[in-house]
């Protein structure tokens, strides 16, 4: 295990009767000067575009070649012509070789029996019909147009005339094949998966030059759907967010263990090695550089066996560490699970892992292994599975391509969770910065927008730790929002919600509980004068009330004594009216 990370190792798996290569630490004991020597074998000028496979001849003497770290992204393969490969004398081969105990076992190819047809080349322009069939007649094969070239080999499209279909022939340049086409083929060929393109026939024109014929696969290399440069690229590049990119590379991981259980390893697993179809169609391609893993070493052999690997071989910006030197004997699965990883790191990041000012640097920087710098805003388990299948040391990491795609299906399968969980984290970050909402009452409706997502986003994954994290903060900001607001039964509310151990969360209590007190104290206060007023209010009506009764019993007394008056000087009326008649009389 890398001394430098703690707990138990992840361990992979190796063949029955074999050990794991050494720990990192024994690649990067490798100074710059001895991985330098190891790639004078593979390295030569080139030139032509970035993104082309290139398989570059020995280079002669010493020295670094002129190559800039563009061409890190390029597929360094170790040229071996066709009579080396049908020669039944072992190859004479390097260190790195290394002891393999099969010393009975060929190191070469098993002899293909190509067929021997015919390439015709049709002018795209005037020898088709509507169909987009030739005009020619014939059987064999007819080349319709350039759709793909590298610095040995050219693909096409064309069309055979015995099926009436159209195919892609992909055709070497030079008469003869070198190893890296012949294993192609045959590996290709050997892997009848859907994730892998079908190889129809492998042929010999009549200038000895072999070429293959394969499925055609219209669409786009999936390195055009990542980094797109035209429109046409954009507005494809456009149908896939990561999740999209996710699936791609689920199917890949499906192709790839397809191959590991028929002891197959790929070693050059990159986005331009990948075409996405139409139809979406997700097709491996690019078995040039594989290797037998098989053990021992069985016929016939479609590809060269890891334990005789005599040059360097890959692609440096994805490449792991025990590829970096060249060590055949050291890679294995784990090393696609690497390979894997590494796209998954330029799918998270924009860009592969390991970059340089021009390949040497980018091989050394490959030789280190660093672990992955990765940003803390990824999702928590896709920065643990990019760091986990690129850890340095074979037994550190995942321990297969099985393990990885499973961990990635997990990941998708709560693809919704974690769309929900960031979509409630952008809406709390806006609240939060104090806008656009303004009004207390809206403001209080978004925070339990945002609460109500969070809590949808751990009802479908409880594993959501975003999610978790996230519903914790926006209670604890939706708590103070009401406090604030002086809306304490609102507050309350979230605080109940909150985890009661939490330090934040004893803090808003606290300010609740205070406020609340407060607001206690004020209505206590505020019923006392109540009542006072109240008293004086009846105080004051029942002197009302008797000064009223008084003034009407004085009233009542005035009224009587005006009566009396009255009833007096009627008396006196009458008295006098009898008195005069009295004297009358």
């Amino acid at each position: 295990m890398d001394p430098e990370q703690d707990g138990e190792p992840r361990r992979s798996t190796a063949p029955a009767g074999q050990d794991l290569p050494a720990a990192p630490a024994a690649l990067a004991a490798h100074d710059s000067k001895q991985i330098e020597a190891a790639w004078l074998h593979t390295l030569a000028d080139f030139g032509g575009a970035s993104d082309m496979t290139f398989k570059p001849v020995p280079v002669p003497g010493s020295g670094e070649p002129a190559v800039g770290a563009a061409d890190a992204t390029l597929t360094f393969k170790p040229t071996r012509r066709r009579q080396r490969l049908t020669s039944g004398a072992p190859s004479q081969g390097s260190e790195a070789d290394g002891s393999s105990g099969h010393s009975d076992v060929p190191r070469t190819i098993s002899s293909p029996h190509p067929e021997r047809t015919t390439l015709r080349t049709v002018d795209a322009e005037g020898g088709l019909d509507s169909a987009g069939h030739p005009l020619t007649d014939g059987p064999g094969y007819h080349l319709l147009e350039r759709i793909g070239e590298g610095g040995m080999g050219i693909v096409w499209r064309g069309f055979q005339g015995s099926l009436l279909r159209h195919v892609a022939i992909k055709q070497t340049r030079k008469a003869g094949a070198d190893e890296s086409f012949l294993a192609e083929a045959m590996v290709t060929a050997y892997l009848d998966h859907p994730n892998i393109v079908p190889v129809h026939a492998l042929g010999e024109d009549a200038d000895g030059s072999l070429f293959m014929s394969m499925k055609l696969v219209n669409g786009l290399a999936w390195k055009d759907l990542l980094h797109p440069e035209t429109e046409e690229h954009r507005t494809r590049a456009g149908e896939f967010g990561q999740a999209g990119h996710l699936r791609i590379l689920l199917a890949v991981c499906n192709a790839v263990a397809y191959a590991h259980s028929r002891d197959v390893l790929h070693r050059d697993l990159k986005p331009a090695n990948v075409m996405v179809g139409s139809f979406g169609e997700i097709v491996l391609m690019d078995w040039g550089i594989a290797l037998d893993i098989s053990d021992p070493p069985r016929d016939p052999r479609r590809t060269r066996h890891r334990d005789f690997v005599e040059h360097v071989a890959g692609t440096p910006a994805y490449m792991a560490p025990e590829m970096a030197i060249g060590n055949g004997p050291a890679q294995g699965p784990w090393t696609d699970v690497y390979l894997l990883g590494a796209i998954l790191h330029e799918i998270l990041t924009g860009h592969p892992p390991h970059k340089g000012r021009n390949v040497m640097a980018t091989v050394i920087a490959a030789s280190r292994g660093d672990p992955p710098t990765l940003s803390e805003d990824l999702p928590d388990d896709l920065r643990d599975l990019c760091r986990d299948a690129m850890a340095r040391g074979p037994a550190d990491r995942i321990s297969s391509v099985v393990e990885l795609r499973d961990r990635l299906e997990r990941h998708l399968s709560h693809r919704e969770s974690i769309v929900i969980s960031e979509r409630a984290e952008a809406e709390l970050a806006v609240l939060q910065s104090g806008g656009p909402v303004v009004d207390r009452d809206t403001r209080h409706a978004a925070f339990a927008k945002v609460v109500a997502r969070f809590e949808q986003a751990l009802e479908l994954f409880s594993g959501n730790v975003a999610a978790t994290r996230g519903a914790y903060v926006a209670r604890l900001a939706y708590g103070r929002e009401a406090l604030s607001s002086g809306d304490l039964s609102l507050a309350a509310a979230q605080i109940s919600a909150l985890p009661a151990g939490d330090a934040a969360t004893r803090a808003l209590a606290s300010e609740v509980a205070a406020a609340q007190a407060e607001r206690l104290q004020a209505a206590r206060q505020g019923r006392l004068l109540r009542i006072a007023l109240a008293v004086a209010a009846a105080t004051i009506a029942c002197g009302l009330v008797l000064g009223l009764v008084l003034i009407n019993a004085a009233r009542g007394r005035a009224a009587d004594e005006r009566d009396e008056a009255h009833q007096a000087r009627a008396l006196e009326r009458r008295a006098r009216h009898r008195s005069e008649a009295a004297r009358a009389a």
